[in-house]
């Protein structure tokens, strides 16, 4: 009954990962703490590492406690601390908060509040577990394992284990001799790591004839499995013919969809058998999880099936394949498309027993994870259909990388927890917020996406099959039975669908019975079991497990009489229509979007998350018990008005036709014209026709560049920098701006940047993310573009954020502490370091970035704005006043920094024409609001304008 969700995607950490970890995000912890004290016994590690880096004394939780001298060891002093005072209290992670609460109560107890000042830090963090922590260093989601704890968390319960090499040593090559040596060893092998947690398959390519001898090994370790499988083979000579280790681990390792992880002792067989099998393997030997490499394991797709099919194609995309609602809802909209006659496949990243449910349909199937929507293959393939639907805002990476290909619609099925869903990941928001077809389910869902996200969303309410006809709701022993279906998490409030019945008089709950059902997700343990035991302890309420059976399902629901759906959140909930459908009275929350199926004739609104409002409803249909038959009819009217398949059918049609509509190569002529105005360099003509359409944008250029071809043959200019330099040349006589590069920073460009990284625009840095290759937009763009002049600044830095490699280590540079504060928002596993350059290390680069443009720009062509930042505030009353806060420290600083570059170009490039902007550069800022670029003056405008203009004349 009790199921648990299959794992999905495990993110792994090393203690190298940590020890990373902690160097990278130490500028976080801004106190200056006097000890270090460490949660056993995972958190002692990162606690000592980081008592190391700032050289303070270090101690466990019960030293502190117990107020044990602690000592600091002979080979180097600690800092001297008089009195300790701030306290840092530190452990590996945090997942749901309940070790830490032990130890605040233990803390508490012990009076430690009041005699110290005690901050929490944890190293990894989920992203809903940071409030409880004053400090995490990165967000790492669940599931998750840890190089010190693999073998010993409730995931090997959905592991294979490989025996030799994991449970206990290998053989020797003198007791490897099949025969009696060998059958001592297996009876007598030392153990290594047997886990307390019951294993879900031992795997292990011992043979078969040994089985005998390896479960009285197993028994005698007191190692606890389901099932042993051996290798079926004769000989060991026969076995090492076949070479058959990684491949036979792998296939049974596939073959058992409910396990996510196989440990392994060797690293080569480890890597064979994460990419023959498409999931995850640890290998105990070097504590390394292995990734399947999804170019390898993912079956190239025939493009030439596509070629035969002679109708529309519209491909659909399910973040899973479970027995959940999403699922169900695209199933419908799977239905619709063939019943228009057209051909449809669905695609999605992780196996599941649904998809049996589309392919029982004769429809084709797909395991695609996202990672692999950018092999050249499956590209090709999405490109051969006409329209595609996104289901559910989880999979934005699959948005993302379809709509840049063909038509997109993103059907959006969550509602008011969707700020949850986006936190800590800018590009799901940012996806979202330019998306240009998106529905959803209800008017509540709308009206939250409008506010928040987008005012371009539709409404297509559910629908669900018949379930008619109509029962008659019979009450048995004047008993009636409410119902609650649903995954059992905060979100579905199972608590206060229980609380709210015991509530009841005695008297009342004796009248009435109370039944759930719904998947459990192991990671939602914390919640679940403890309503679970509450369920066991009252006689009148009754737990059924998961329902996965259709049939099943409905059999269940004709036997309740009350459908009630208590949620905290619920953009629609398929249950109300499926009970409204079966004639069922109905309880719903205000934040139930399909609270539109309610009525005074059929069921109750109650407040949300409020125990006395639905306890109530409860008391007015025990109360009431022979309105019910007719409110029951009245509930199946609703659902013939609203939710049934011919007006979904009708709707979901609609929405298919409209956008089968769409002209895939203008769409893709538009898209690409839009990424170049984003992202590539932008021509004065290309930003007049920014609005207008594809193939007719392109044909307009021409004309008005044609129109220009006197200003062709003049002096040309392209920008590289801020947007002092892009401003000045864009204004600038006599000259045509060919391009300009405004989203990359001096230090960006200097550096040897990571393909691919998370480039912040300067102008929008808190919601622009674009995707860029520095290295090939500066140095290779520089060199396609036949300008004569490259006009440069070094302001820019102090406004952009870039991620680049620097001593092969991935970082975060930055000038502006403002940037620094937005940095969790931008990049959870991003480095902030500033200005930590020595003086050589920055001239190199500089030399470095000189060398590039004397190649590509004869050193005559080069003119350098060459500023400095002085800034002054203007108060409300007009009068101009400095202030000495941190603004202006960082702003001189700076200012230190730009002075040593333009020093360095000045070396470097000789002949470089210098526009020297030192005095007329001062910054005027109102309201002490944080000072930008364009905020300049016209006056230095207009006097850089006329310097760079007798240059280019």
């Amino acid at each position: 009954m009790n199921k648990v969700e299959n794992i999905k995607k495990i993110e792994y950490r090393t203690f190298e990962d940590m020890s990373i970890c902690i160097r990278k995000n130490m500028y976080k912890l801004k106190e200056d703490f006097d000890l270090i004290v460490g949660i056993p016994r995972s958190g002692m590690i990162p606690a000592f590492m980081i008592a190391l880096f700032k050289n303070i004394k270090a101690c466990s939780i019960d030293e502190f406690i117990n107020g044990t001298n602690i000592s600091s060891g002979l080979s180097r002093e600690t800092k001297k601390v008089k009195k300790i005072k701030n306290v840092l209290i530190v452990d590996d992670s945090i997942h749901s908060g309940v070790s830490l609460s032990h130890v605040k109560e233990r803390l508490e107890k012990a009076g430690m509040f009041k005699k110290y000042k005690i901050k929490f830090l944890a190293i990894f963090a989920r992203e809903k577990s940071i409030n409880l922590v004053d400090y995490w260093f990165e967000i790492v989601p669940t599931p998750r394992m840890f190089e010190w704890n693999y073998l010993n968390i409730n995931i090997n319960e959905k592991s294979c284990f490989d025996i030799d090499g994991v449970l206990c040593v290998d053989p020797t090559n003198e007791e490897n001799d099949d025969g009696e040596k060998y059958r001592k060893f297996l009876l007598n092998a030392k153990p290594l790591y047997i886990p307390e947690y019951t294993i879900h398959t031992l795997v292990t390519s011992r043979l078969e004839k040994y089985r005998k001898e390896t479960e009285t090994w197993l028994k005698k370790h007191n190692v606890k499995y389901n099932n042993l499988v051996m290798l079926d083979l004769k000989s060991k000579e026969e076995r090492i013919k076949l070479n058959a280790h990684s491949t036979f681990k792998a296939k049974v390792y596939a073959a058992n969809t409910d396990t996510v992880m196989f440990v392994e002792s060797e690293p080569k067989q480890a890597e064979e058998i994460a990419n023959l099998s498409g999931k995850p393997c640890i290998c105990v030997q070097n504590n390394k999880l292995y990734e399947p490499n999804f170019s390898s394991t993912i079956p190239i797709i025939d493009l030439n099936d596509y070629k035969n099919v002679d109708k529309k194609k519209v491909l659909l995309y399910s973040h899973e394949f479970t027995y959940t609602g999403a699922p169900h809802s695209l199933l419908r909209i799977c239905k619709v498309i063939l019943k228009l006659g057209h051909y449809v496949e669905v695609w999605g990243p992780i196996d599941g027993e649904f998809k049996k449910e589309f392919e029982n349909l004769g429809v084709k199937t797909r395991i695609i994870p996202y990672s692999a929507l950018k092999l050249q293959n499956i590209k090709q393939a999405i490109a051969n259909f006409n329209l595609a639907i996104v289901n559910t805002m989880i999979p934005h990476l699959a948005y993302l990388a379809i709509s840049q290909i063909i038509p997109t619609i993103w059907y959006i099925r969550e509602a008011t927890n969707m700020p949850d869903i986006c936190k800590g990941v800018p590009l799901r928001e940012e996806a979202l917020k330019k998306a240009n077809q998106l529905y959803c389910v209800s008017e509540y869902a709308a009206d939250f996406i409008k506010k928040h996200y987008n005012k371009n969303v539709k409404v297509i309410h559910n629908c669900v099959e018949d379930f008619g006809p109509i029962s008659k709701n019979i009450i048995n022993n004047n008993i009636i039975n409410f119902v609650s279906l649903g995954t059992i998490t905060e979100r579905k409030a199972f608590d206060i669908y229980l609380n709210a019945f015991e509530k009841l008089p005695k008297e009342y709950q004796k009248r009435a019975h109370l039944y759930f059902a719904g998947r459990l997700i192991s990671e939602r343990k914390n919640y679940w079991e403890p309503i679970l035991k509450q369920a066991e302890q009252n006689e009148n309420i009754t737990y059924v497990g998961e329902i996965t059976n259709i049939d099943e399902k409905i059999k269940f629901m004709k036997k309740m009489n009350v459908v009630v759906v208590p949620s905290r959140d619920e953009s629609c909930s398929l249950v109300v229509l499926e009970g409204a459908s079966m004639g069922k009275p109905l309880i719903v929350t205000e934040n139930v979007g399909a609270k539109y199926m309610v009525n005074k004739n059929n069921g109750i609104i109650v407040k949300t998350n409020d125990i006395d409002s639905l306890s109530q409803a409860y008391k007015y249909f025990i109360d009431n018990v022979s309105l019910i038959p007719k409110m029951s009819k009245a509930s199946r009217e609703s659902y013939e008005k609203q939710a049934t398949i011919d007006l979904y059918e009708q709707n979901i049609g609609k929405m298919i036709t409209d956008n089968l509509k769409i002209n895939i190569k203008k769409y893709r002529n538009k898209k690409a014209l839009k990424n170049s105005i984003t992202n590539s360099l932008i021509t004065k003509g290309l930003k007049s026709l920014k609005n207008e359409g594809s193939t007719i944008a392109f044909e307009k250029l021409k004309i008005k560049l044609g129109l220009r071809k006197t200003l062709l043959d003049a002096k040309t200019t392209f920008t590289l920098g801020s947007s002092v330099s892009n401003h000045i040349a864009e204004n600038t006589e006599l000259s045509l701006v060919k391009g300009k590069i405004s989203n990359i920073s001096f230090l960006s460009s200097v550096c040897n940047p990571v393909k691919n990284v998370n480039l912040l625009s300067t102008s929008d840095f808190n919601s622009k993310m674009i995707n860029i290759d520095c290295q090939k937009s500066l140095f290779q763009e520089l060199s396609d573009k036949k300008c004569e002049y490259l006009i440069f600044d070094t302001l820019d830095e102090r406004y952009s954020i870039n991620k680049i490699k620097i001593d092969n280590d991935e970082s975060i540079i930055t000038k502006s502490l403002s940037l620094a504060n937005h940095l969790p928002e931008l990049d959870k596993k991003a480095t902030l370091k500033m200005f930590k350059f020595s003086e050589e290390k920055q001239k190199e680069l500089i030399k470095k970035f000189c060398n590039k443009l004397k190649i590509i720009y004869p050193e005559n062509r080069l003119i350098f704005i060459e500023t400095e930042l002085k800034t002054k505030y203007i108060n409300l009353d007009g009068k101009i006043q400095t202030y000495p806060d941190d603004q202006l420290k960082i702003i001189l600083k700076n200012n230190e920094k730009l002075n040593l570059i333009n020093n360095e170009i000045k070396k470097n490039l000789p002949n470089c024409h210098i526009v020297d902007m030192k005095k007329y550069c001062i910054a005027v800022q109102k309201d002490n609001k944080y000072v930008s670029p364009i905020d300049f003056s016209e006056k230095f405008f207009k006097i850089a304008k006329n310097k760079i203009n007798k240059i280019l004349k």
